[in-house]
């Protein structure tokens, strides 16, 4: 009886990483317009609500890839369905920020970009960001990254 229960609580345990691989998408982002001669690194993030919006550290899902070719592609697998915006950011200097000139007034250090090249002054806005993520899918998006 006690190996019945065992085998029970372990294909309840198993069933929803189970049912979390198989419904997942595919989001396939390309970055285009990186400067290479700057060095660094491209980090690539998405978010999956408004509250976490360009703030790294609250991404969904990040990844960094080394700025070594002037459009690169980063590829996240078993995205769950629902709503995203992505967020680029070459960080030139490795110190995981996205980085300010304060003075004479705010401009950015570094090269920047978000799905649907959504960019004005000021911070990006999350609904104009916002893409659709359905199980079984892949979504290619195209970034230009902005300096």
């Amino acid at each position: 009886m006690r190996k019945i229960w065992i085998i029970c609580a372990v294909l309840v345990l198993a069933l929803p990483a189970a049912a979390h691989a198989g419904g997942g998408g595919r989001v396939e982002l390309t970055i285009a317009t990186v400067r290479v001669e700057q060095g660094g690194d491209i980090l690539v993030a998405l978010f999956s609500d408004e509250d976490s919006w360009t703030d790294m550290d609250k991404a969904y899902a990040k990844k960094a890839l080394s700025a070594d070719a002037d459009t690169m592609v980063a590829v996240f697998e078993g995205v769950p369905p629902g709503l995203y915006a992505a967020e680029v950011v070459h960080d030139k200097n490795r110190n995981g920020d996205f980085d300010m000139r304060w003075f004479p007034f705010p401009k950015p250090k570094e090269g920047a970009g978000v799905s649907h090249n959504n960019l004005r002054r000021g911070k990006p806005r999350y609904e104009q960001a916002v893409f659709t993520v359905e199980a079984g899918m892949t979504l290619r998006l195209d970034i230009d990254l902005r300096y």
